[in-house]
Formats: structure tokens, C-alpha cells, sequence
């Protein structure tokens, strides 16, 4: 799964989409949108918590405001479980019965905040695994993570099996993957599930970085929440050069991502654009390139 990413403020927001590489990504340009949130977990509180091979702790040192959760761990190859000396250190989070249906939700949210005597952090530091009720229950992500740098994860929830059955959320280290006797410190805020109040364009991707001039079309993978099931809205579409719209368009559209075309007109010169999509007050971005087409060359000849 690649990642959809962008700097934010003082920290880096890591989008988890199912995207081919090498596409822009979208920039947005706008304030952020109505969302209304529930809050899993913060700093407050280690209740619900559980922890084995580290500490939990509530922590004024790194915190987004107020305190946030520290997971510490000393790496230790020699005094873990018997069987797995070099084991899986790990914080859980039991979800209480009145918040295990996520459905209602569209998203999961949190930020992480990562610092170790290592120079550098491994490739995959820590993971997630949320625990459901049914066949596949079991949902994992690797966390990508930076030394002394907060992360924000969004985790859209449209493929989470059995998420009416969310019974564990869990944070948990290979210690493999370090050194004997590292220390590693996981700071742990704001951890809540959310969806938009309106619909609202969350993402946005040309599907073709580099277009001809003379293409009728150009494909859009566009995404929108803040929608009832089998409800549609209209995300307005437009091609910019120089800030200057080039073309304009609308996609009536359904919440979840979407394949949609922009109809382009005739003449279009090559060189750099930006394509902008619009709804719920929020407008994302992302870069084109149109090239000569040789099809018209060879007609010119």
C-alpha cells in the first residue's frame, strides 16, 4: 500500500490509499472541513490500556496540547517471553462494547511522535493491528515513522472487516528489528475516529501525470466523504494554468473514491497545469503535464 503524503503544519500527514506509484498527489488548498470526531484514547488516562515488555504512561514532554500516552520500551534480546527472548513489546486498547461499531465512521485518526537512542529508526518501527469479530479478523498496517518528527496517520475504514466489531487496537514493536538495549519512546495522541458532516473531497489523483494536447479527457480518481450510503453529490472540477482556468467541469458522485473524466476542450498548449477538485468548502490540487501529441505532428507533416 503506498502512501499519500504532505507536510502539515509542524508535522507530516501519512494518507493510506491503494494508489499505483509515481501519480501526484493531491495539495490541499483549503481550511479544514467540519468533522465531527470521537475520541478513542488520549493522554488523560491509561484506562483500557494493557502493556507488556515497556511502560504506558501519561506524558507532558511530547504532547499536541495537554498530555499524550508514552509507549517506552528498552529493547531487551535476553528477558522477554521464554520461548521469544527477542519478542513484540505492545500497548492495547480494549474498545469499550458502546464504541466497537465503526461503521458509522470513516476514518481513523492519530498522531505519533517517535524518539530513540538510535540515529535512525528502523524501516517498519512500529505497527497497528486492530481486532475484529469474523473470518478476517485481524487488520494490520506498518507505521512509517521519522526520529524526533510527529506523524499524523488517517486510515480510511471503507475496507476493515468486521468494522461493526472493533473489540482491541494495539501498538507493537519487532524487537528484531532493533538492537539489543535500544530505547525507543512512542508518543501516542489523539486517537479518534471520524467522518465529515458534509461532503466534502478528500483526495485527489490524476490518473495521467502527462497528457496529450489533443486528449478529450482527463481521468480523475476523486474522493468524497460526508455522504449517506447510495447518496451522490457534485465535486466541481477545473484545469488551471497560471491560476487561470482552462477548463471547467462537474462530477455528480457517491462517498468513496471515484474514477471520473474532466472533459478538455481543443488548443490546449503544452506545458504545466494543476487540475483542482472542490466540495464542502475544501479544494485539493494536483499537478498535470501536457505534452504535443504525435498523432498531430504526423498530421502537420
Amino acid at each position: 500500500m503506498s502512501a499519500n503524503r504532505w507536510l502539515a503544519g509542524s508535522g507530516v500527514v501519512v494518507m493510506l490509499w491503494l494508489m499505483p506509484p509515481c501519480v501526484p498527489q493531491a495539495q490541499p488548498l483549503s481550511a479544514q472541513p467540519r468533522i465531527e470526531r470521537l475520541v478513542l484514547a488520549d493522554g488523560e488516562s491509561v484506562d483500557g490500556w494493557s502493556v507488556t515488555e515497556g511502560t504506558l504512561e501519561p506524558s507532558s514532554v511530547r504532547a499536541r496540547s495537554g498530555r499524550s500516552l508514552l509507549f517506552h520500551i528498552l529493547v531487551d534480546w535476553h528477558g522477554g517471553e521464554a520461548a521469544y527472548p527477542i519478542g513484540w513489546p505492545r500497548c492495547w486498547f480494549k474498545v469499550p462494547e458502546e464504541a466497537r461499531d465503526w461503521t458509522r465512521w470513516e476514518r481513523l485518526r492519530f498522531w505519533i511522535y517517535a524518539d530513540t537512542s538510535r540515529d535512525e529508526l528502523p524501516d517498519t518501527p512500529l505497527s497497528l493491528l486492530l481486532t475484529t469479530v469474523g473470518p478476517r479478523s485481524n487488520w494490520s498496517r506498518d507505521l512509517p515513522l521519522k526520529k524526533g518528527r510527529w506523524i499524523e496517520f488517517v486510515f480510511p475504514l471503507d475496507d476493515l472487516p468486521g468494522a461493526d466489531t472493533v473489540r482491541e487496537l494495539k501498538f507493537s514493536i519487532s524487537e528484531s528489528r532493533y538492537r539489543d538495549k535500544d530505547i525507543v519512546d512512542f508518543y501516542i495522541d489523539d486517537l479518534e475516529l471520524i467522518r465529515y458532516t458534509q461532503p466534502t473531497v478528500t483526495g485527489l489523483q490524476a490518473l495521467a501525470s502527462v497528457c496529450f494536447t489533443d486528449e478529450p479527457a482527463l481521468p480523475l480518481m476523486v474522493e468524497l466523504l460526508g455522504l449517506a450510503p447510495g447518496k451522490t453529490a457534485p465535486v466541481n472540477l477545473s484545469l488551471r494554468r497560471h491560476g487561470k482556468p482552462v477548463a471547467q467541469g462537474k462530477a455528480q458522485v457517491p462517498a468513496g473514491r471515484n474514477r471520473v473524466s474532466m472533459s478538455l476542450p481543443a488548443g490546449l498548449t503544452p506545458g504545466e497545469y494543476t487540475v483542482h477538485a472542490e466540495a464542502g468548502g475544501q479544494v485539493l490540487s494536483a499537478p498535470v503535464r501536457l505534452v504535443d501529441s504525435p498523432w498531430q505532428k504526423g498530421e502537420a507533416q
